[in-house]
């Protein structure tokens, strides 16, 4: 224990220094931008009288523009370094016994469920609280759902551990992981929504007509508002076109405004999921799920920060002044509409795989911590003796110095074991004890034992 308590102090540490450094440089690039600004404001004065002085401005405001960017950049590396340092506190915390800086899966609590309410699975000071470390809603949801049931088969348990053992060794991935997922600010119905709407038809894409208006319409547009400072007989063309593009645009706006009201406000959402993504699909993974997972992020990156990027140029039309040139010249919305649906219609199905991707490796970081916060855990052995055998099991919520181990065997050649003892002898306990061990057992998790064995059913 002491040497995992070195470990997340060193990491907080570690990050704390860093989290130093970017303020440090967020400070200094915000004074540097502040005198550009002024800089770039009085050249542009100055310009009224030496012409050159516009061309200066333009390089300044061009060096404004970069700050903001990258100023921009150093906060979102900042928030997420200031959830490391937090993480790594909640971890030192754990190592304790005190677990209240992960969710404790409270709104899961089911008082008829056959055992998780009995063997506190869900609420403050669980099961779950201890091995939770998920932050989008869906992998929460899975973890809870694993843990009020159990993987199917020895092979699907195996597999679990394998992943879990791996994961293990990868702290830096499941921090990042974890880092990232503390910046999401979902809503319950979010992604419920997301995929209802990968569902929705399309009233623009697959359609001959539309192809065809959203390519020629725009062209001519242009060319005869361009030409039309050339050639002013042009003018009457120019305008027909532009009122043709505003009426077909009316003609479309409640379902235009149907859609983007649906998907808007996925936008942010989209870009944490293409963020998660993006640490799954960077790492190299040696175990079966880890791979297939990988594999899944590698095709779904690129895809998933298109689409975050699609949402963020239909949000441009609330931009009056920006709505109204670019719709009277591209049929900017139809545009947007188009482009969106052709996304969905390419790669919605695949939307349900790619997220939960993302789910369950946020369950198997959860266990994987579980394994690195307790190395003298072991992995239980999958039988196809139908016997439990557990030697030296003990309550895995239990503080070491609390904690009294028991061996225990059931099956062969004992189907039955009678319990008994004096008032706060400990009867309980032990029957939680075995009940909470076989269902970390059940998930491909460490137990609290020296040995372990029992079948998958």
């Amino acid at each position: 224990m002491a040497e995992h308590t070195i470990f997340y102090e060193r990491r907080r540490d570690d990050f704390v220094g860093q989290l130093k450094k970017i303020s440090k440089n967020i400070n200094r690039v915000s004074n540097i931008r502040l005198v550009l600004a002024l800089v770039t404001i009085a050249l542009i004065y100055t310009g009224f009288t030496e012409p050159y002085a516009f061309y200066l401005a333009i390089l300044a405001g061009g060096a404004f523009v970069w700050l903001v960017l990258h100023h921009a950049k150093l906060f979102i590396k900042k928030t997420h370094l200031e959830n490391l340092v937090k993480l790594n506190a909640g971890e030192l915390q754990a190592l304790q016994g005190d677990y209240s800086f992960f969710d404790s899966g409270s709104e899961f609590i089911d008082p008829h469920h056959p055992y998780t309410h009995d063997l506190d699975v869900f609420g403050e000071g669980s099961l779950f609280q201890a091995l939770n470390r998920c932050n989008t809603r869906e992998g929460k949801k899975q973890l809870a759902e694993r843990l009020s049931g159990h993987l199917a088969t020895r092979k699907a348990i195996v597999n679990h551990q394998e992943a879990v053992k791996e994961l293990s060794g990868m702290p830096d991935f499941c921090q990042h992981v974890q880092a990232s997922g503390m910046e999401m600010n979902e809503q319950v119905n979010d992604h419920a929504e997301l995929l209802e709407w990968v569902k929705h038809p399309s009233f623009l894409y697959g359609k001959r007509f539309y192809k065809i208006m959203l390519f020629l319409v725009p062209w001519l547009t242009v060319l005869a508002v361009v030409g039309s400072f050339l050639f002013p007989v042009l003018k009457p063309m120019a305008t027909v076109l532009v009122l043709l593009q505003w009426t077909v645009l009316g003609l479309h706006l409640k379902k235009i405004n149907a859609f983007h009201e649906y998907i808007s406000r996925k936008k942010t959402l989209l870009e944490k999921y293409g963020t998660l993504l993006g640490h799954i699909q960077a790492e190299t993974f040696s175990s079966g799920l880890m791979k297939k997972f990988a594999s899944q992020a590698q095709e779904a990156g690129e895809h998933v920060k298109t689409l975050a990027s699609l949402v963020s140029w239909l949000n441009a039309r609330l931009n009056f002044m920006m709505n109204l040139v670019v719709n009277g010249l591209f049929l900017y919305d139809l545009q947007c509409v188009y482009r969106l649906e052709k996304w969905r219609e390419t790669h919605g199905e695949k939307l349900v795989n790619w997220l939960a991707a993302i789910r369950d490796t946020e369950v198997l970081i959860s266990l994987a911590t579980w394994h690195a916060n307790h190395p003298a855990f072991s992995f239980p052995i999958i039988q196809d003796e139908f016997q439990i055998y557990a030697e030296e099991i003990g309550h895995p919520l239990l503080q070491p110095d609390e904690c009294v181990a028991n061996t225990v065997a059931i099956g062969n050649p004992h189907r039955v074991l009678i319990i008994t003892g004096a008032n706060m002898a400990g009867k309980s306990t032990f029957l939680r004890t075995l009940g909470v061990n076989l269902v970390l057992t059940l998930n491909g998790a460490p137990v609290c034992a020296k040995s372990f064995s029992m079948p998958d059913s």
